[in-house]
């Protein structure tokens, strides 16, 4: 017998490819980060995916403070791999 899973506040997801990718979806709120691995072209799109469910409407510089609120959800679930380095 398998053991449930713990309901989670957010969800945390990254890609290696294209120069890293990480994301986390927290209530109706999406954060991204691009070019990870290439730090200084790293950028952040913050996205109300309720409202804005295309991600068109890039609201990071418009609203800090919920940038700020979810940005530390990467380091928080990121999980250091020897085979995938996501982070330099």
């Amino acid at each position: 017998m398998s053991t449930p899973q713990p309901k989670h506040n957010h969800l945390y997801f990254e890609f290696h490819e294209q120069g890293g990718k990480q994301a986390v979806i927290k209530d109706n709120w999406k954060l991204i980060r691009l070019n990870v691995l290439m730090p200084e072209q790293t950028t952040l799109e913050l996205y109300n995916i309720e409202t804005d469910i295309s991600e068109q409407n890039n609201l990071a510089e418009q609203m800090p403070e919920k940038v700020a609120e979810l940005l530390p959800l990467f380091e928080q679930n990121h999980v250091e791999s020897e085979w995938f380095k996501l982070i330099p």
